[in-house]
């Protein structure tokens, strides 16, 4: 072998030797601009997770404040509807016994009073409109006419309350002037 041959053989080493070098140069810089941008994306991924996390945080804290609030709300709620229902049962309490004071005060006092004004009520108007005037005038000596029998039964009709609105005192006056004209 010439000793060209040995110098080109060498020349070719050197040179693939050279090439070798700048392509593992070349892929370690690759390998660590891409292990680079994997951290990177890495660390962004990481700072939107962190983000991600932080925004679910504010998002529970939020829903767990509302639901907070609505408990409070319905508990504030229950808590009045607690104090009406107290309040009505008082109210229907009170007005049992006003209704039973009431009716136990008409049946003492207005009652018996209420009986013995319709009975004489009763009686006087039972006179009036029932008894033929020949009895009326038997009955009372002072009544010796028809004109002082009107004016008694009207004398009569005047103790009405009602002021001879009555049917018993309009029928009372009409048949003492019926039976007398």
């Amino acid at each position: 072998m010439s000793f060209s041959t040995l110098w080109d053989i060498r020349k070719r080493l050197w040179a693939i030797n050279i090439a070798l070098i700048i392509t593992v140069l070349l892929l370690t810089g690759l390998f660590t601009h891409t292990r680079s941008l994997i951290s990177e994306l890495n660390e962004h991924h990481h700072k939107n997770d962190d983000f991600t996390g932080h925004v679910l945080q504010i998002n529970i804290n939020l829903m767990q404040a509302r639901l907070a609030e609505k408990n409070f709300q319905i508990h504030h709620d229950a808590k009045y509807i607690e104090e009406y229902k107290t309040s009505i049962t008082q109210l229907q309490r009170q007005l049992a016994n006003l209704k039973k004071d009431f009716v136990e005060q008409i049946d003492l006092q207005n009652v018996e009073q209420l009986e013995s004004a319709l009975e004489s009520y009763r009686q006087l108007f039972m006179t009036i409109a029932h008894q033929q005037p020949g009895v009326l005038v038997a009955s009372d000596p002072s009544i010796d006419d028809k004109n002082a029998l009107l004016r008694q039964t009207i004398k009569s009709v005047d103790l009405c309350p009602l002021r001879g609105y009555c049917i018993l005192c309009y029928t009372a006056v009409y048949t003492r002037l019926h039976n007398h004209h």
